[in-house]
């Protein structure tokens, strides 16, 4: 888990409708693009391939919906109570000749959390009576809270019933941009949108343009391969990536044409898919449209439809080869979603089999793990994870269901500040109230005491 950080966001949703089915790249696409069907407040309806964009990026099932979130007082009771036999921390401080004493709640636990969920995983993002929205998972879980960074709302919380804004103020600071074949695109402002429902596209529909899919490899020849963001700017195909050549003259290609970007000093090498290349360099005081990626030392974030996603910057970044995916990432694809559960072994080796809460707070398979390794931010779906492994010396490996194993450090989620590992052998999320009162059935293992977790499905009948 890392500190949570505040990010400005509009949401921007770009509605493609039907196109002929004779673009066979566009239609091997169409299962990987968010669908959706949009209400607004005065009854109009549009329906087709969404795309997020500013602040928030997403235009494939893969992308994730970022935010931060509280963390509740049960998982605070629990580790106050394993950690400081339930009592809080006593600041005492000297004023004119009198000691005051306090408890203080909270000392050395962070109660605001960064968090993401993807996509995929969501059913609806609704306006509520009060203006706040409401994100509904497709299969909703227990009690978090999650902060959507820059909306005109406050706190928005995941519960039994789904996502829900705590604010009152109303209203998104968002719009929707709906593309229809003949006509001029419409923009809906995002204060008037009522409900936006999720869905796998219908058989036939194909997007007008694709999501820019590659492998990204980074300068310690490790290649990370998904649906690609630019700086937190969505990539589709009919964006355009900017420079001045040698002439000092502005290029703009569209991606569509681009087969690779290579990182150069001052610069970059552009390969078009017509063999051509282009040296270019920073485009010293022009204006950017919204549709242009302005590369120069930025952010490129890789949606991994295996792992979560990943982050390289443009310093670390040796090469971006574009290709469309080898196969389809559906809506379908993200329909389960659940309570950790698994066996965590201690240093002594101890076992303790049942429902996760890792770091005090994660606890659901969409959860994220973050961490780090040689420049490069990981943010790793938990329902992807098969093992996590701290070695004699402190290293932490995760290995994925895939095979894929990294070694990650750099948050407390994998580091000597983890509020350690929680187990519950007879209480899913659901079943857990009153926990951190003392006779409950849990287990705390200490970050420094931790051997291994090894996460699996719950066996059938073990509760929520």
């Amino acid at each position: 888990m890392l500190p949570a950080r505040r990010l400005p966001l509009a949401l921007g949703v770009a509605c493609a409708a039907f196109l002929p089915t004779g673009a066979p790249a566009l239609h091997a696409q169409s299962a990987d693009r968010i669908w959706g069907r949009v209400l607004t407040a005065e009854g109009d309806e549009h329906e087709g391939f969404l795309e997020f964009s500013r602040g928030q990026s997403a235009a494939s099932w893969a992308d994730v919906l970022v935010g931060s979130r509280e963390v509740s007082d049960d998982n605070y009771n629990a580790w106050l109570l394993a950690v400081h036999d339930g009592r809080p921390a006593v600041r005492t401080v000297d004023v004119r000749g009198y000691r005051v004493s306090w408890e203080e709640r909270y000392r050395d636990f962070a109660t605001e959390t960064r968090t993401g969920i993807r996509f995929g995983h969501l059913a609806a993002l609704v306006r509520d009576d009060e203006g706040g929205i409401e994100a509904v998972q497709r299969n909703a879980g227990g009690a978090v809270t999650v902060d959507v960074p820059g909306s005109r709302t406050g706190g928005v919380s995941v519960s039994p019933g789904g996502v829900r804004t705590t604010s009152t103020t109303g209203g998104l600071r968002a719009r929707v941009t709906v593309d229809t074949p003949g006509e001029e695109p419409v923009v809906v402002s995002g204060r008037v949108i009522e409900r936006i429902d999720f869905g796998a596209a219908p058989p036939g529909a194909v997007p007008s343009t694709a999501r820019v899919h590659g492998s990204v490899e980074d300068r310690f020849g490790r290649t990370f391969t998904g649906f690609i963001s630019w700086s937190g700017a969505p990539v589709l195909q009919s964006d355009r990536f900017l420079g001045r050549d040698d002439d000092g003259d502005l290029q703009r290609f569209p991606f569509a044409e681009i087969s690779a970007v290579e990182s150069r000093f001052g610069g970059a090498w552009v390969t078009l898919a017509s063999g051509e290349g282009f040296d270019l360099y920073r485009p010293l005081g022009s204006r950017y449209r919204q549709s242009d990626i302005r590369w120069y030392r930025r952010t490129i974030r890789i949606a991994d439809p295996g792992l979560g996603t990943v982050e390289v910057e443009w310093d670390d970044l040796h090469a971006l080869r574009l290709h469309p995916p080898s196969g389809g990432v559906r809506y379908d694809d993200f329909g389960g979603t659940g309570a950790l559960y698994g066996v965590v072994t201690s240093r002594s080796g101890e076992e303790f089999e049942g429902w996760i809460r890792w770091d005090a707070d994660e606890e659901w398979t969409w959860d994220q793990l973050n961490g780090a390794s040689d420049n490069v931010e990981f943010d790793v779906e938990f329902g992807r994870i098969r093992q996590i492994a701290q070695s004699e010396d402190g290293h932490v490996h995760v290995m994925l269901l895939d095979g894929r194993s990294y070694e990650l450090s750099g948050s407390n989620d994998v580091g000597g500040d983890n509020r350690g590992i929680f187990v519950f052998p007879n209480a899913g999320p659901a079943e857990r109230e009153g926990v951190g009162q003392e006779g409950t059935d849990w287990h705390h293992v200490a970050w420094e005491d931790f051997g291994e977790a090894r996460f699996r499905a719950a066996p059938e009948g073990a509760g929520s």
